[in-house]
């Protein structure tokens, strides 16, 4: 005799609706094109130890952000963004460089929450700088970050309302450049995570960091064992060509792999 199935069923909490709404924004106003590339971050993971060792705070992830934002700068196309509103399409290019990332926060009711964090300016600011407003985010109580702040005025909401938010989202320039960054960094970078890429949500350059392995490289014409980061680009194709993403990866690249030039902005 088969045995009865039982289930429970549960209301989407407002955080998960907004992710579900955030989901259908992207696939509705975004054409995903994504390249992956490899940068030997050996020599870069070294000095980073070293300038740790003189007390510089200074991390992997924070140099990721000024190596990205840099290339920005050269590339600047992959900050622009498409904005869909009643009237038509526009393409907005905004006059800074804002970096966002994401931080994984357990709130007092329980629930892991994703905390947004924004680098505004991040080509501007140094790597320590950048560290610090990282560490920051994710070790200050959440009711003193302002993002924990709009997130929690956005689960309040009644949920008629999350789509007309994320609207303003899509069709509001102004809007989007006071809530959110022009490009983003998702994910946290792991040995051997074996995390696959998304699409990036919100219409803009998006980065993630997949994982960090140690595979054979060639370097200095000799096969050797050395420390790879995998990147993938995400990126609107509405926006931005496969040409756009090879210069772009050949600059972050240099930084990268020749750290020299970035830890001048220490």
């Amino acid at each position: 005799m088969l045995k009865e199935l039982m289930y429970t069923s549960n209301p989407l909490s407002n955080n998960r609706v907004f992710i579900y709404h955030l989901l259908r924004r992207m696939r509705k106003f975004n054409c995903p094109m994504s390249g992956t590339f490899h940068f030997d971050v050996t020599d870069l993971y070294r000095k980073i130890k070293e300038l740790k060792k003189e007390g510089k705070s200074i991390g992997l992830v924070s140099c990721l952000v000024k190596a990205t934002s840099l290339s920005l700068e050269k590339h600047p196309r992959l900050n622009n963004r498409i904005f869909h509103g009643l009237f038509g399409k526009k393409e907005v290019t905004y006059d800074s460089i804002n970096c966002g990332l994401a931080a994984v926060r357990t709130d007092p009711k329980g629930e892991e929450v994703v905390i947004p964090i924004i680098v505004k300016n991040a080509n501007d600011l140094s790597i320590e700088k950048i560290h610090k407003m990282i560490k920051d985010n994710k070790s200050m109580p959440l009711e003193e970050l302002e993002s924990y702040e709009w997130l929690q005025r956005s689960r309040r909401l009644p949920r008629f309302l999350i789509p007309f938010v994320h609207y303003l989202f899509r069709s509001n320039p102004k809007y989007s450049a006071k809530n959110s960054s022009t490009y983003a960094i998702s994910s946290i970078m792991e040995e051997d995570s074996g995390l696959v890429a998304s699409h990036s949500p919100a219409n803009q350059t998006t980065f993630f960091p997949l994982s960090i392995k140690d595979l054979p490289t060639v370097h200095e014409g000799e096969i050797k064992i050395r420390k790879n980061l995998v990147l993938t680009f995400c990126v609107d194709h509405f926006l931005v060509d496969g040409m756009d993403v090879q210069r772009c990866g050949k600059t972050i690249k240099d930084f990268l792999e020749k750290p020299d030039e970035l830890l001048k902005h220490l």
